[in-house]
């Protein structure tokens, strides 16, 4: 049988010299082959896994840089120093088939030029890490595998666990268990490489992602031995806005790259293929080929403003996802983007942005307006959380009302931080803006917050009522007034705002509950009421404060100032020392 397999495949091998034994000619053969595979993985796939690649496919950028990840192991390995990267790829892209497949089997193959010793294969429960082992152990005891590398086995070769006869060890590990510790007993070895694949399967409830990533980063990601590297490489598909391997790419150290079936959609999405859809629907057995019918005779208008798909899940297949998935899941699974779809509360294209550089586009699909030369009133709104590690997060956000009524929103301060640190940091964000009130959410602990408030801002020679704020029972209802106000586009948000506050603002569904943290739109929330209170004070120059007696600045306040400031509903406000 291997005798036949190598003559069947092996064609692109030079043949050997002439008057050479079958034996030898065997043997230059099986070293030809492994010379190909050392310096071409795909030709090992196509040689050793046949029924996993089918190479008529092109690879996409996503499996190009898989491949790359594999060539920086083997160079970055080689000089001592550890990768760590985190893909994230659409369902059904062969990530497990290249991180959890091809890579443990070149590393089995050819320990000589991989250099691993110790392979963890992680998954989100141990029984499916045991799968992936098994798999791996039958594909070694494969016919094309055994053609040109022999007889693999080795002390150890078990479901879970598995030693070569080269002295790879390859061992399962679910993230549902502590996993310290590990170590090959016969060398003492600690893992050199770690795989983690589809971390988020069967793992979405909150209580189970935090034991998953307290065991990542406590055990598996600490496990690297004295003197040698210890690599990692995660996939996964971002399932929802809290997926652990969105998580783990935010750790110090990755790198990650992020890769969507789409990257732009065709331009008859509302036209052909909305019409595409109507007859795949329409009828249960014969609709899916009318469909795909409809298709070939108009491919080309239909194929047309489509970017990003790979042959192996072209514009046809996904756009039958988006249809079966629905818009909210098929964002997820295949757009790895968990904020789309038809339930999110504000889309990004209806957003107001300045502060956008000449040149530039506004973020997002938006539109760019110019700020105005003067305001109205400047505000500062403050939602505190107590800084919990996988807890809300603190929201600082400051902004100006301009003359015609337009809140222009122009600093987010939102992270994790002491409560002790809250004070000094709501004084910045109030001075940037020139706030003359900082709106504060006053919740339990919090109450105790308003008298440091009052005095970091006279430590930063501020003007700046404090007022304390009780909020109605209704968030969601209190978020969902969001909407028309940005889609009118009365409140305009600042270019500096993408990321954290952005992703927050569009994890808000239409029930005014997020997909994730929203600790931004609260705060957006509080800023526009506060500001909109004001809407009756004199202008304020965007000049900076004047100095006023005790060194305080009064700001030019014209002919409203503090006094006509009340206080919140429920709370109170100080005005520092005036």
């Amino acid at each position: 049988m291997e005798a036949a397999f190598l003559d069947r495949l092996l064609v692109a091998v030079p043949a050997p010299p002439r008057g050479l034994t079958a034996a030898a000619v065997g043997a230059a053969r099986t070293d030809a082959a492994r010379r190909r595979h050392a310096a071409d993985p795909l030709a090992f796939a196509a040689d050793c896994l046949p029924a996993h690649f089918h190479l008529p496919v092109p690879p996409s950028a996503f499996h190009l840089d898989m491949l790359g990840a594999f060539a920086r192991l083997r160079a970055e390995g080689a000089a001592g120093r550890s990768v760590r990267e985190v893909h994230e790829a659409p369902r059904s892209w062969a990530k497990s088939t290249y991180a959890a497949t091809l890579l443990p089997m070149l590393a089995c193959c050819l320990p000589e030029i991989y250099g691993l010793r110790y392979l963890v294969l992680a998954r989100a429960r141990t029984g499916l890490a045991e799968e992936d082992v098994e798999a791996l152990r039958r594909l070694l005891e494969s016919d094309p595998v055994r053609a040109v590398y022999g007889d693999l086995r080795g002390r150890t070769w078990n479901r879970g666990l598995i030693v070569t006869s080269g002295g790879v060890r390859v061992q399962a590990a679910g993230l549902d268990q502590a996993n310290r510790g590990l170590r090959d007993p016969a060398t003492g070895d600690r893992p050199d490489l770690v795989v983690i694949d589809d971390p988020d399967k069967d793992a979405q409830s909150r209580a189970v992602r935090g034991k998953l990533r307290a065991n990542l980063k406590g055990a598996l990601l600490g496990m690297q031995g004295v003197g040698r590297p210890m690599h990692v490489l995660a996939v996964g598909t971002v399932v929802d806005s809290q997926a652990t391997v969105r998580w783990l790419r935010d750790q110090p150290g990755f790198r990650h790259c992020t890769y969507r079936a789409l990257t732009a959609f065709p331009d008859e999405t509302d036209g052909l293929w909305a019409e595409w859809g109507r007859i795949f629907a329409g009828d249960p057995e014969a609709g899916p080929a009318q469909a795909h019918a409809f298709y070939e005779a108009r491919r080309a208008a239909m194929d047309a403003g489509a970017t990003g798909m790979w042959e192996g899940d072209p514009l046809e297949r996904v756009m039958e996802a988006r249809l079966v998935m629905g818009p909210a899941r098929f964002a997820a699974e295949k757009l790895n983007d968990p904020r789309g779809g038809d339930d999110a509360l504000i889309r990004p294209e209806w957003i107001r942005w300045w502060g956008v550089e000449d040149g530039d586009d506004a973020p997002e699909g938006g539109e760019a307006v110019d700020a105005p030369a003067t305001w109205r009133a400047a505000a500062a709104a403050l939602d505190p959380a107590l800084g919990k590690r996988g807890g809300d997060l603190t929201a600082l956000v400051g902004g100006r009302l301009a003359a015609d009524g337009r809140i222009f929103v122009e600093v987010a301060d939102c992270a994790r931080m002491p409560p002790h640190a809250i004070p000094a940091r709501a004084a910045a964000v109030c001075a940037a803006v020139g706030a003359t009130v900082l709106r504060t959410e006053e919740v339990g602990a919090f109450e105790l917050l308003h008298e440091p408030l009052v005095a970091a801002m006279r430590a930063a020679g501020l003007t700046c009522a404090v007022e304390s704020w009780r909020p109605p029972t209704d968030k969601q209802a209190r978020l969902q007034g969001l909407q028309p106000l940005l889609r009118a586009g009365l409140v305009v948000l600042h270019a500096s705002l993408r990321g954290t506050p952005l992703d927050q603002l569009l994890s808000v569904r239409e029930d005014g509950r997020s997909s994730e943290h929203d600790d931004f739109p609260d705060a957006l929330e509080m800023l526009i009421g506060r500001l909109r209170a004001m809407s009756g004070a004199g202008a304020l120059s965007r000049r900076p404060p004047a100095a006023g007696r005790n060194g305080h600045g009064f700001g030019d306040l014209a002919g409203g100032g503090l006094g006509d400031l009340g206080p919140g509903r429920g709370g109170r406000t100080s005005y520092g020392d005036l």
